[in-house]
């Protein structure tokens, strides 16, 4: 399933018409059993219907989980991923938020659950 959330362009904006952001896949989980010490999972946005080129900012939603020792790769790129590395168990559960800011400045955004866990 692909989450899309539609808000209004900025001022800069085509007529208060809209665009989304799309995430795929829309949520992570991976669960991996010790010996294996490595839980990741990353998802890619897009931007259809505002003004090409696209920026795209990762960033953590306060107060929506535990992110620490969560590695992140790529929070200013289309695709992020996220990475819990451990040789005890760990449990991490948190939101993302993917903004898109298109070439008129006009930004959408969505977010996304992330669940990893090494397990015993």
């Amino acid at each position: 399933m692909i989450l899309q959330r539609l808000y209004p362009l900025g001022a800069a904006g085509n007529g208060g018409e809209g665009f989304i952001v799309t995430l795929t896949p829309d949520e992570i989980a991976d669960t991996v059993t010790l010996p294996v010490e490595d839980a990741f999972g990353s998802s890619t946005a897009s931007a259809p219907g505002g003004t090409a080129p696209y920026t795209y900012a990762w960033t953590y939603v306060p107060g929506s989980g535990s992110k620490l020792g969560v590695g992140v790769a790529g929070a200013a790129t289309a695709t992020c991923t996220f990475d819990i590395s451990s040789a005890s168990p760990m449990t991490r559960a948190f939101v993302y938020r993917c903004t898109a800011t298109d070439a008129n400045s006009a930004t959408a955004f969505t977010d996304i659950s992330v669940f990893l866990s090494i397990g015993a």
